[in-house]
């Protein structure tokens, strides 16, 4: 069941992004946040986790446009306001990382963590959140991961005199047991994620990640694998996977 927005609050704020331009879905699906997945937009499944949540106050909706905006709330329903307790809508910017400090702006001051969280990866779970939560409590900071499992090579361009060649590469080989590739929510203390994107920013640096913000001021994250898949949604194939996914947790459930 879950939880009732009458209880005591938790203290953190979720930032939640569906500003992305979404090119790579192609013409098929104009807007892949709103694409109806089991009866719900894909978004829901995502923003319903963080909605139940005990550990959540605040949720920062990050949107691309009006249009969007006004469609996630037709689609949360009329009762949103009670459901998901205290809700934020911010227009997003040209870039992620532009979209997450807007975001930020709206976090109160008084959060003690921030959950950044693309709501195009709709297989987190509300266990995730918690168990999220108490690890960026305890380190500061943490992400979710998956390790690497196929063989990866770093592309070194090969000297050739021939223009047919251009196109080659010498394939250094990169251990894969030291990587890990990253994904969301990521969780962190308020003031390192604040001060980090703030420094960015100044700087002028682009961002490959929110980690990347924490890793400015030298702050370890801890990592956390998850114990079931947290695909995100990027090309118009990935949604029959997800489907198959979230069908075989309903029926778990």
């Amino acid at each position: 069941m879950s939880p009732s927005r009458e209880q005591t609050p938790g203290t953190g704020a979720a930032v939640l992004l569906a500003g992305g331009r979404g090119s790579r879905m192609g013409n098929d699906v104009p807007d892949k946040i709103l694409y109806p997945i089991r009866g719900r937009p894909l978004f829901r499944f995502a923003f319903d986790a963080f909605a139940d949540s005990a550990e959540i106050r605040d949720i920062i909706v990050v949107y691309r446009d009006a249009a969007q905006r006004d469609a996630m709330l037709a689609a949360a329903g009329d009762s949103a306001a009670a459901r998901y307790g205290r809700i934020h809508w911010v227009a997003g910017g040209t870039e992620r990382a532009d979209s997450v400090w807007a975001g930020l702006e709206q976090v109160p001051e008084e959060a003690d963590l921030v959950f950044i969280h693309d709501l195009a990866r709709p297989l987190i779970r509300t266990a995730d959140l918690t168990e999220l939560a108490r690890l960026a409590r305890r380190e500061g900071a943490v992400c979710p991961v998956r390790r690497i499992t196929d063989t990866i090579k770093q592309a070194h361009p090969a000297v050739s005199t021939r223009s047919a060649d251009s196109g080659t590469a010498h394939l250094i080989g990169v251990p894969r047991e030291q990587l890990r590739a990253t994904e969301t929510p990521q969780v962190f203390r308020r003031e390192l994620i604040v001060t980090g994107y703030h420094r960015a920013r100044s700087e002028r640096l682009t961002l490959s990640d929110d980690t990347a913000a924490v890793a400015l001021l030298h702050q370890p994250v801890a990592m956390l694998e998850l114990a079931h898949p947290n695909p995100k949604v990027t090309r118009p194939e990935d949604l029959d996977y997800v489907a198959f996914l979230l069908a075989r947790t309903e029926e778990a459930d």
